[in-house]
């Protein structure tokens, strides 16, 4: 998709992409601001198609803006033809809605906004458990002991780094919704079919406010002992982030309806559930998590019911048909001595060796663009879930982009795929 206009932010574009990229039946390519200046910019007559010859991509859209909406042109890259075109008029906007609308983008930055340091404080909780958890003296004294303090240590260390990721994301993303809506609020004379995308993209909240929301008080407590779990992270809708308490209590705001929330703490096995929240009712709730690890003194033997329950999503996910599964069978079946070795047998999956390193890419990926790891259901550096041994994984769920990417491996880098695997006996 080539830029639409020079303002800054290129809303058009933006709001254009995402919508094309919430379908199931195209993936839109991310390119870089130098090479899209190289392939047109606004103004220019001719298009250069030679920097799409790597990029394997089937269509290129331009799309300009007219007196009464937008000309759209679809083109065919590997020859350079001109393959359909066509106008689309949009309504245009009464004077006494432009005021309505910007209040309501207004208003929908500021929950964005609030969210955003919502998750920031969440990820500064679990740093804070993280830290606590390294300082927490525990005995070692046989080999087993050894190994899960390293294991331990090493579920830290990537928790911690993802937790940067996470941060950078949240600000990259507060920095792209204000350059979008900046140059919308500050002008006076918008275009009115511009504010009408924008109406469609940024949901009216009038309707809400004649509604009292419905609350929701949760406390999230360890299964075995029923003691609290600070530090834990409520995940609402995937999206936004709720911190708990030194008490693990948390409080939800919401309107009327059904939700889906996501709780992971470290140490704890991720749960989810779903609640229903009325207007102007007050829902009390205890979240109970499952110990991930092995406690001092205590042995744990998993069973193979316990499997059968951590893989059913695994299984429920492979019969919806969405993405490409690898079971335990067929990587025995291949022999691999590394998981690029298994990877690159999905079609759709190519090995890219950078300085004797070779790692795995979704083919439709731009360079440098390579998928997020998700390791026993938790968002892993590719490092750390690279260097699995093929022998001790379970299963490997393959999502080669976003639109057949479920809500659950929604993550900081999906955009270019998502590898999940799944081990033998989680961490």
């Amino acid at each position: 998709l080539l830029p639409v206009d020079t303002t800054p932010g290129d809303s058009i574009r933006t709001i254009i992409q995402r919508d094309l990229d919430y379908g199931d039946r195209i993936q839109p390519l991310i390119l870089d601001s130098a090479t899209l200046a190289d392939i047109w910019q606004p103004g220019d007559r001719t298009i250069n198609f030679a920097p799409l010859a790597q990029t394997r991509a089937n269509f290129l859209l331009r799309i300009r803006p007219i007196s009464t909406g937008l000309h759209v042109e679809v083109y065919d890259p590997t020859r350079g033809l001109l393959k359909q075109e066509g106008s689309f008029r949009l309504p245009r906007m009464p004077a006494n809605r432009l005021s309505a609308i910007r209040d309501s983008l207004t208003e929908t930055l500021s929950d964005k906004a609030q969210a955003t340091q919502d998750a920031l404080a969440a990820n500064q909780a679990t740093r804070d458990s993280l830290a606590r958890a390294a300082q927490r003296k525990t005995p070692i004294k046989t080999t087993r002991d050894r190994a899960n303090a390293r294991r331990a240590a090493a579920v830290r260390d990537s928790l911690a780094a993802e937790l940067d990721r996470s941060d950078l994301a949240l600000h990259q993303r507060a920095a792209q919704d204000s350059v979008h809506a900046n140059p919308l609020l500050r002008t006076q004379r918008a275009a009115s079919w511009l504010l009408v995308a924008l109406g469609l993209c940024f949901p009216q909240v009038a309707a809400a406010q004649h509604s009292r929301a419905g609350v929701l008080h949760g406390q999230v407590v360890t299964r075995v002992t029923g003691e609290a779990v600070p530090g834990a992270r409520v995940v609402v809708e995937t999206r936004d982030t709720v911190g708990v308490d030194s008490a693990g209590r948390f409080e939800l705001t919401r309107e009327s309806g059904r939700y889906t929330l996501e709780i992971a703490a470290v140490g704890y096995s991720p749960g989810t559930w779903r609640i229903n929240l009325h207007d102007g009712k007050t829902l009390e709730h205890v979240f109970e998590l499952d110990p991930a690890y092995e406690l001092p003194g205590v042995v744990v033997e998993a069973k193979p019911s316990s499997i059968g329950r951590r893989f059913s999503d695994f299984e429920r996910r492979r019969h919806a048909g969405m993405g490409y599964f690898l079971t335990k069978e067929q990587i025995e079946r291949i022999n691999p001595t590394s998981l690029v070795d298994v990877l690159v047998t999905v079609r759709g999956v190519e090995q890219v060796c950078i300085s004797n390193n070779c790692v795995a890419k979704m083919v439709r990926s731009p360079p440098g663009c390579y998928p997020q790891y998700f390791l026993d259901g938790n968002e892993s550096t590719p490092y750390f879930a690279r260097n699995t041994p093929p022998q001790d994984i379970q299963g490997i769920e393959v999502y080669r982009g976003s639109a057949e990417t479920p809500g659950e491996f929604i993550g900081s880098n999906s955009g270019c795929g998502v590898i999940a695997i799944w081990t033998k006996s989680a961490p």
